[in-house]
């Protein structure tokens, strides 16, 4: 058998078990991130013991993703200052 025709018929049996266990109209859905609390500029900088300067720095470089709501400041999920933080630092936190 030719090996695309293997790829084939594997993707044709895992379509198959997918569609027997899960209800035709139903389809997986994403679980939502839990909603942790967002830190502000200053609070960001007091959790990774920086300036709030080095905060906007580091966002306006692309070293610290924010979440930005239309009319807001941005602000910071712990999981990327944690990140920042053992990038920094050097040690987790």
């Amino acid at each position: 058998m030719h090996e695309s025709q293997t790829i084939i018929n594997l993707l044709k049996a895992i379509h198959d078990l997918l569609d027997t266990r899960l209800p035709s109209n139903e389809l997986p859905r994403q679980v939502p991130e839990k909603a942790a609390p967002l830190f502000s500029r200053k609070a960001a900088a007091d959790y990774l013991l920086v300036t709030t300067k080095t905060i906007t720095n580091w966002r306006n470089q692309g070293k610290l993703p924010a979440v930005v709501e239309e009319g807001k400041a941005p602000q910071y999920r712990q999981s990327d200052l944690d990140r920042c933080f053992e990038r920094y630092w050097g040690r987790a936190k």
